[in-house]
């Protein structure tokens, strides 16, 4: 192959074959060559190289599991992410294995049935269990497709897989909260009513009707609502609480009057919390002087459990030679930008990162090409539109023949819902200590061999035992012995 440099400027890329000419004496009369131009040939080439780059970028930044399976379910590859998956050191060590020997029994069939389907042209999904080859066992979601050749052939199945262990385990405490909480409602400890901003009882505990003397039938019917059985004189107060339930989402408990079916009256203090801009919970304790109110339960929201669609990564590549910087389609769905609008370099991408982060991505970067290994870094954009978004980057620089930065590549991965159920997880954590903290008095809960499950900072101001102490105690050691 030879390189050319025409009158123009311009580079010809030219593969020679030489020939010898021998006269009749047999004698070396002259040459003969004949050049092929395979310009094209050779930028198609470059361009595929760059193509492979950014694919092999995304397999290895994806942090899901990408794999290729055969018929029998054995590997045939995949990426970094699924290594970490199936807890393998390298690939030798799942590469021609089958991964059916990984999913627990109980989902063998549905797993080999998701494979004779995908063979057979279908796409897939499954939600299952697989034990790693160190044995920690994980939830995992499928989504899968047929790979097929130039004849239309399936030859493989293509798989990405997320471990969704944290979010089954997190539904699985939400359903248990809120079994819980159910059982508290249902239970004769306090009174519990549901109630909309109407002043509709849409709920009440069995509790609240033998305080008040009404079934629950009345007071669900809609015929009676929770200010029918207030006294006059105590309507500026539940006025004020209403006010600070819409400021704060709950109000501090007061005392207060309700009038019993009977006519009669007695004395309570109620707290309540807002559910929703229609809805609230109030808790009514007959006769008691507790000081704090339980905010509330919230109903189980299913976190991350529609999950349906396959992660959306944007890769860029930068030519620090001219400065150039090359995004995929993606890169500007992430920024919100449109690409024919925008013209993209090494200045204003940093326009569209958050001021807060643009320092750690720029030593992200420095220490990236300084070392030459990959920084994955997690920071924020602010999209054209203003909004503040959450993103996964991570790039690395290829070297030339002279062991110089060539070119830098990488990926960036929006992760906004992700960071936004991870806030909203912790919101359900501090809600549920809230609550429990917030109950009047002591509050423990245990389950039936007596072992200490739930318990407020009330129980251990009041006992002198530290949370670690009582971790290891019975509810009746707390009891003098003589009672």
């Amino acid at each position: 192959e030879i390189e050319w440099t025409c009158k123009d400027g311009n580079r010809l890329a030219t593969i020679v074959n030489p020939r010898t000419i021998f006269n009749e004496k047999n004698e070396v009369a002259g040459s003969v060559a004949v050049f092929t131009d395979i310009t094209k040939r050779k930028a198609a080439e470059e361009k595929l190289a760059r193509s492979e780059i950014r694919l092999r970028t995304i397999l290895e930044a994806e942090p899901d599991c990408i794999k290729l399976l055969d018929r029998q379910g054995c590997v045939v590859e995949i990426n970094p992410s699924g290594l970490h998956m199936l807890e393998a050191e390298n690939i030798d060590e799942v590469l021609g294995s089958s991964v059916l020997k990984m999913v627990l029994p109980a989902y063998q069939p549905s797993f080999s049935e998701l494979i004779e389907n995908v063979f057979n042209g279908k796409s897939g999904k499954l939600e299952f269990q697989c034990s790693g080859l160190k044995g920690n066992i994980k939830w995992l979601e499928t989504d899968a497709v047929p790979l097929k050749n130039e004849r239309g052939e399936v030859i493989n199945m293509l798989a990405v897989t997320r471990d969704i262990t944290e979010n089954k385990n997190t539904l699985l405490a939400l359903k248990q909260s809120e079994s819980k909480f159910r059982r508290i409602f249902e239970s004769d400890l306090i009174g519990f009513i549901f109630y909309d901003v109407n002043g509709n009882i849409i709920e009440a505990n069995n509790k609240f009707s033998d305080m008040v003397g009404y079934t629950s039938d009345d007071l669900t019917s809609g015929q009676l609502r929770w200010r029918d059985i207030t006294p006059t004189e105590y309507t500026g107060l539940d006025n004020e609480a209403l006010q600070e339930i819409q400021e704060k989402g709950a109000c501090e408990p007061y005392e207060k009057q309700f009038i019993r079916k009977d006519g009669s009256k007695f004395h309570l203090i109620l707290g309540a919390v807002s559910i929703n801009k229609e809805e609230g919970l109030a808790y009514i304790i007959d006769n008691s002087h507790r000081k704090k109110v339980e905010r509330r339960l919230r109903k189980t929201n299913a976190l991350l459990a529609d999950i349906q669609k396959l992660s959306h990564v944007g890769t860029w590549e930068w030519l620090p030679k001219v400065d150039k910087v090359i995004w995929s389609d993606e890169m500007f769905n992430i920024l919100g930008l449109v690409p024919q609008q925008f013209e993209v370099n090494t200045q204003s991408i940093f326009k569209y990162i958050h001021p807060d982060d643009q320092d750690r991505l720029k030593r992200a970067m420095i220490e990236s090409l300084v070392e030459n290994k990959s920084k994955p870094l997690e920071y924020r954009i602010i999209r054209k539109n203003g909004e503040i978004r959450h993103v996964y980057g991570v790039g690395y620089a290829l070297l030339d023949k002279d062991n110089q930065m060539d070119r830098m590549v990488g990926s960036l991965q929006d992760i906004t819902d992700r960071k936004l159920a991870e806030d909203q997880i912790r919101k359900e954590k501090q809600l549920s200590d809230s609550i429990i903290n917030s109950l009047p008095g002591i509050f423990y809960l245990f389950d039936d061999s007596g072992r200490m499950l739930r318990w407020n900072e009330n129980l251990e101001k009041v006992s002198g035992y530290t949370s670690a102490e009582i971790e290891n105690m019975r509810p009746q050691e707390f009891v003098d012995p003589a009672d």
